[in-house]
């Protein structure tokens, strides 16, 4: 996973970046404690400056770091943790992921989000009603279920129905037809517990201001899967795009007939989509490229990472990877048969080869990263 700054996406996560900590290799329940927990001789991994602070004493209250010193603290009942030879670090964040459809199918997504010092998750379209999606996230976050802390953003705002079969899931989307619809529905959402406001392919521009105006209102961020024109959905106020391959294709020579098919109403096939739609839209337009990087950082939108369910990077990565088949439950193993059965009839997939260089190029523009991955 790549790692990011999140300190100042947002107040949330600001938040939960400065209070929550993990130490790598060791047991995680030492968090569920009543009693303070007093890490000794840990080395602080100081993620802004990329050094590492040797032989720190580190108290820990709840999920709050109550002190960090060079010398020996001694505070009386407190837990005491050796820290010889560990590393302390803030828990990572994902951002675009789906912990608990994964769960759901048998696969131990919570646990395995720990293992991996990850402790804050917005977590994508639970196959869960939302009284269930919330009492899972209060759960987590009373202790009674481990886990990372749960951002939930409620069923995806769309305006018509998605263009490609890729994005259709009925159950996961609310459409919005007018402004009203949208900022009543925006409204519903942040009622009902939503951290972050989803929306995918929105073509109104009066729809996408009035849904980024409303959870602004309530200081709510607004992710976007926006397959068509991230300049114009950026001045509209989008706070962050959850997908890097769209990234490379939202900004091709022939970037304008993606967005012919995306502002229409009729469903493509995902083969005519990789087989005829992208090898057609050739090399990215340089020039267009810095305009849309001017506009981002001057908006301050954010890029999300999410590269795993861009199908060169799950062909490479996950489906070509049998390696850890040892790892993957039976569950896991069929719908990776079931993944390869879909990939086997899109021919131009291995055309579109996974590229960070775009993602490098937006950093050292001084564009804000977000980690998360599908």
């Amino acid at each position: 996973m790549l790692f990011a700054p999140f300190h100042s996406y947002s107040q949330l996560v600001r938040n939960h970046f400065m209070k929550f900590i993990i130490i790598l290799l060791f047991p995680f329940n030492a968090f569920t404690q009543s009693v303070p927990v007093l890490f000794q001789n840990v080395n602080i991994i100081d993620v802004r400056k990329g050094s590492v602070i040797a032989n720190q004493h580190v108290l820990v209250e709840g999920s709050f770091i109550k002190k960090i010193s060079s010398k020996p603290l001694k505070i009386k009942e407190a837990k005491v943790v050796d820290g010889i030879g560990k590393y302390l670090m803030p828990g990572l964040c994902d951002f675009n992921a789906s912990v608990m459809l994964y769960e759901s199918n048998g696969s131990p997504a919570f646990l395995l989000m720990l293992a991996h010092g990850v402790t804050s998750v917005k977590d994508l379209l639970p196959p869960v009603t939302f009284s269930k999606a919330k009492q899972i996230k209060e759960q987590i976050a009373n202790g009674s279920i481990l886990g990372p802390r749960l951002y939930l953003p409620g069923q995806t705002l769309v305006d018509r129905k998605p263009t490609n079969t890729l994005l259709t899931n009925a159950n996961s989307m609310i459409t919005v037809k007018t402004v009203s619809e949208a900022v009543s529905m925006v409204d519903s959402l942040i009622a009902w517990g939503a951290d972050i406001i989803d929306a995918r392919n929105i073509k109104s521009d009066s729809i996408l201001r009035a849904i980024t105006k409303t959870a602004h209102k309530h200081n709510r961020k607004v992710m976007e899967r926006m397959t068509g024109d991230w300049l114009a959905a950026s001045n509209a106020g989008v706070d962050a795009f959850t997908h890097l391959s769209d990234l490379r294709r939202t900004t091709t020579i022939g970037r304008q007939k993606l967005f012919q098919i995306f502002q229409g109403d009729s469903v493509i096939s995902d083969t005519d989509f990789y087989n005829r739609v992208l090898p057609s839209l050739g090399g990215v337009d340089t020039v267009y490229f810095n305009t849309l990087m001017k506009a981002l950082k001057r908006n301050n939108t954010w890029l999300c990472t999410g590269t795993t369910s861009y199908f060169p990077s799950l062909n490479r990565f996950e489906l070509g990877d049998t390696s850890r088949n040892v790892y993957r439950t039976k569950r896991q193993k069929q719908l990776m048969e079931n993944d390869l059965k879909v990939q086997s009839s899109l021919t131009a997939i291995d055309k579109e080869q996974p590229d960070m260089s775009q993602l490098y190029m937006a950093h050292k523009r001084g564009l804000p990263i977000i980690a998360g991955n599908t």
